[in-house]
């Protein structure tokens, strides 16, 4: 017999033959992977709280019906496979199988119990015509009534599998009673056997929840309890200086590594959906820095983008709307429940950091003892108690995730980064999603994480544990704990590092005098927004096109993205376009078929559409290791489609950074382009793979070093 899960299950819950049972345990014996599993099957088991697998969405990975197949092992070998890969990769899904398994044991090992006038009720349904619809029903008869009424606790007693107690007259009532009688003459026994002080002692307590006065020289000797409570109150107690919690002045947080006080431990309901209730929760204010903020709102995907202002009657927050604070801009949102939220939006010429640009919350009523609920859509967040006083509870949602945070003193604060990655292989194509990562961090004070049933009561602000990250692939967030930082992350700063390099400084300076005049352009509330970043494409500003592009990508309008690709007149505008699609195309699984239509709608064949979309997502390891794939970019330097060229110069230029050397212009003409693709031969020649880059290229949207593929 082979050695699989099923057989694993089998041989647990002792559903085998005596020579099976004796083989599998050799096998068992012999194999340290089996031995493991079996332990992991145990524990997950008696997991309290666990998790169950979502039965849609894109969580879901098999149906009950191909559970019941694969323990029925009538399930085909490619599916079987399926299911143990699943099952050996989640605690949920091993749970849930090795479960059914036991319960099913159970179940099908026992005969069922069915009371005997059950079963009369049950024949008695279809009498012949008395089954016709519209005939009413004889009324039964007084000797079935009381035939009934006599084997009803015979039925209670069945279906609770508890052995048959019948009637026995007078011993039903007698007894019960005979034993109360006993139950009191014990009571009194020990009351009367008490000396008269000790039944003092008690009746006050009964009245007095309070212990009984003890003189001040004895106060100090009395032995106090191991758990830190006094005799007859339950209350906790300072064991350091004896005095009552409301006796020792101010506040102080309790030494990291120890368990919060219970205060900081709040209670809260299992997440379900959010609330879909539109209601006012809060407002949009002037940041502290005062440094640049644009804010848009929308209630749906076919509602106009607007722009929150500052004055009282604008500045309103509801629930159920998506909120975007556009890259390069911080948007402060005050909720009514004095908690603090600030979307970050981000330029890589200010902070090079993740691939982050603008920021996107969706806020959500929020149910006691909830402070706020929010769904971080990607971007940066942070969060700060605002509150006059005690923790805030605050419940955060992206992806599949529901986490909730505790923010345990006054000005703590927490920061989150939230981005996406296209894939660089064909799965974007089979519907997975891309990578998602997130990463949290304690920027001040101390904050308690609860992920799923793992909590983690002790988080602080550098040099304590501060981070902790998540992303989409793997065994998920549970199985993480909190990372210690020395010192804050540098990408976390209120204000930028100075640039390293003049030229940083210069597209430093440009970008701030953009962020100021776009500021100042959506001022008219009469200005569409998509239009005032529509015309600010042909600006003349570096700065000023480049962040028109990055905010249409902002607000999800690809195809305006998708003609800046195209756009003769400046390489600027390319360059950038090629960033905000990739940064859109990591937000969504969906995004490549959209990206795949719109496409067709502008004019491009399907094979061009699927150059750019490959050019787009990059070359796996095994591509790059093909001298074919070289050949071709350098092919596409002259294809028909300037969007093409920039996408095959992109690629190349990223791929081997030693033909940045070579002048080349998608936009310019015939002759250049010949001359270029001439030298790109040179340096790559035909059949030839040019070595990997040591150094990696220029990362798209502020991503962190990595040699795009």
């Amino acid at each position: 017999m082979r050695l699989t899960l099923r057989t694993l299950l089998a041989y647990l819950d002792d559903t085998l033959e005596p020579a099976e049972i004796k083989d599998i345990g050799q096998k068992v014996a012999e194999s340290d992977a089996a031995q493991e599993l079996i332990d992991r099957i145990k524990n997950v088991t008696r997991r309290r709280r666990l998790t169950v697998p979502p039965a849609t969405g894109p969580g879901a990975k098999f149906d009950p019906n191909t559970v019941a197949e694969y323990l029925d092992n009538v399930l085909h070998g490619d599916e079987v496979a399926k299911v143990e890969e699943t099952c050996l990769g989640s605690d949920v899904h091993l749970a849930e199988v090795a479960a059914c398994h036991q319960i099913l044991t159970l179940v099908l090992g026992e005969p069922a119990l069915v009371p005997p006038t059950a079963k009369q009720r049950m024949y008695g349904l279809v009498r012949g015509r008395e089954a016709i619809p519209y005939r009413k029903a004889a009324a039964s008869s007084s000797s079935e009534e009381v035939m009934v009424d006599s084997h009803a606790d015979m039925d209670e007693t069945l279906l609770m599998g508890l052995p048959l107690y019948r009637k026995q007259g007078w011993l039903r009532w007698a007894i019960p009673v005979a034993g109360l009688f006993l139950i009191v003459a014990v009571g009194v026994a020990l009351y009367n056997a008490l000396p008269s002080s000790g039944r003092q002692v008690v009746q006050n307590t009964a009245t007095n929840p309070e212990p009984p006065p003890v003189k001040p020289a004895d106060a100090n000797k009395e032995k106090q309890p191991d758990d830190g409570t006094r005799p007859g109150d339950g209350k906790p107690e300072d064991k350091g200086n004896g005095k009552k919690p409301e006796d020792t002045g101010a506040a102080k947080p309790p030494d990291q590594g120890k368990e919060p006080k219970k205060e900081d431990k709040l209670v809260v309901q299992p997440a379900g959906k959010p609330s879909d209730e539109v209601r006012e929760i809060g407002r949009y204010v002037v940041s502290e820095d005062n440094r640049p903020s644009i804010l848009l709102h929308r209630r749906t995907a076919e509602d106009a983008w607007h722009r929150l202002a500052y004055p009282e009657n604008q500045s309103k927050v509801s629930t159920v709307e998506s909120l975007v604070s556009l890259p390069g801009y911080r948007s402060t949102i005050r909720l009514s429940s004095g908690v603090q939220l600030l979307l970050w939006g981000n330029v890589p010429e200010q902070i090079l950091s993740q691939p982050i640009a603008e920021s996107a919350v969706v806020l959500h009523l929020p149910d006691a003892p909830l402070d706020a609920d929010f769904t971080l859509q990607r971007g940066r967040a942070t969060v700060t108690n605002r509150k006059a006083g005690g923790p805030a509870l605050v419940r955060i949602r992206f992806h599949d995730e529901v986490w909730d945070l505790t923010l345990l003193e006054p000005d703590s604060e927490v920061g989150m980064d939230l981005w996406g990655i296209p894939s660089h292989d064909v799965s974007y194509k089979s519907g997975e999603e891309p990578l998602a990562v997130l990463g949290l961090v304690v920027l001040k004070g101390r904050a308690a994480l609860k992920v799923g049933y793992a909590e983690f009561p002790n988080m602080e602000a550098p040099p304590g544990a501060a981070l902790f990250a998540w992303d989409n692939v793997g065994k998920g967030a549970e199985t993480r704990v909190p990372i210690k930082l020395p010192q804050p992350l540098p990408w976390w700063n209120k204000l930028p590092p100075p640039p390293a390099s003049e030229a940083m400084q210069r597209a430093a300076r440009d970008m701030d005098l953009a962020l100021k005049e776009l500021g100042g352009q959506m001022t008219d509330p009469k200005r569409a927004v998509d239009t005032v970043l529509r015309e600010n494409l042909e600006a003349a500003s570096s700065g000023t096109r480049v962040l028109a592009i990055r905010c249409l990508g902002a607000i999800d309008e690809p195809a305006r993205v998708l003609e800046a690709l195209r756009n003769e007149k400046f390489g600027d505008v390319r360059m950038e376009a090629i960033a905000v699609l990739r940064h859109w195309l990591g937000r969504s699984k969906d995004h490549y078929d959209r990206l795949a239509k719109l496409l067709q709608a502008n004019m491009y064949t399907p094979i061009e559409s699927e150059y750019i979309l490959q050019l787009l997502h990059g070359f796996t390891d095994q591509n790059l290791t093909d001298a074919e794939t070289y050949a071709a970019l350098i092919q596409y330097l002259n294809h028909s489609q300037l969007a093409i060229r920039q996408l095959a110069s992109w690629r190349l230029t990223t791929l081997v950074p030693a033909g940045r050397k070579i002048a080349y212009d998608p936009a310019g003409g015939i002759d250049q382009r010949t001359q270029a693709i001439a030298e790109w031969k040179k340096l790559i020649p035909e059949g030839k793979v040019p070595p990997r880059p040591q150094a990696p290229g220029p990362a798209p949207m502020g991503s962190p070093p990595m040699t795009p593929r």
